[in-house]
């Protein structure tokens, strides 16, 4: 009886594969196994190498950037243009101004919101100015120290009473001694902010729904 090419060849194969597994010691096996399970954990490392490697990054040290400041938003927000970057947006560091808008559309805004806006621009837009970074905040945003001649414009602000320390934890590398000292000047000289009678921080601000 003749079988057929094709019979002829899936029986090939299968003697081969039946031989290629009989040929396969359990040393082999144990190999094949252990190769597998190595590859597993080379690629949990490099998972972990490279999550690690992101959370250094983030806590590096500050970079300096010399950049033009475009306008401010508020005051502890500004936009600035820097060298081979894109338009940038910059969160003051260790400081909170007064909030322009409440949380809910047309709530209104805090009391020298606006005179804390307007210092900054009259102080420092279209200037060229020393950006120090620190990080980047939720948003996207540089959180930064902002130099004019060598001071800190965000010192400067607090000390001018338009805006208090920030209350909450400050970025790696970065002083908040400079910002505390600054504001107890100004709540002792009752500037801006200190001289109300009832002020509210901008961040109690931000909790009223």
């Amino acid at each position: 009886m003749d079988v057929g090419p094709r019979h002829n060849l899936e029986f090939s194969r299968k003697a081969n594969s039946k031989n290629l597994s009989q040929r396969t010691t359990p040393i082999q096996k144990g190999i094949i196994v252990n190769t597998i399970l190595s590859t597993s954990a080379a690629s949990a490392i490099l998972s972990f190498v490279v999550f690690f490697s992101s959370q250094f990054m983030a806590h590096a040290a500050p970079t300096t950037l010399t950049c033009k400041v475009l306008s401010c938003n508020d005051g502890d927000t500004c936009k600035l243009e820097c060298p081979n970057e894109e338009q940038i947006k910059v969160r003051l560091v260790g400081i909170d101004a007064p909030e322009t808008r409440g949380k809910k559309k047309f709530s209104g805004r805090q009391p020298f919101a606006l005179e804390a806006k307007a210092f900054l621009n009259d102080r420092i837009q279209g200037k060229q100015v020393s950006l120090v970074s620190y990080s980047k905040d939720l948003y996207g945003r540089i959180v930064g120290d902002i130099l004019l001649d060598g001071k800190s414009v965000n010192i400067g602000v607090v000390e001018n009473g338009f805006a208090e320390c920030y209350r909450g934890k400050p970025p790696s590398g970065y002083a908040q001694s400079a910002c505390d000292t600054a504001q107890a000047k100004a709540k002792a000289e009752k500037r801006g902010i200190w001289a109300q009678e009832n002020y509210q921080s901008p961040k109690d601000f931000r909790k009223k729904k």
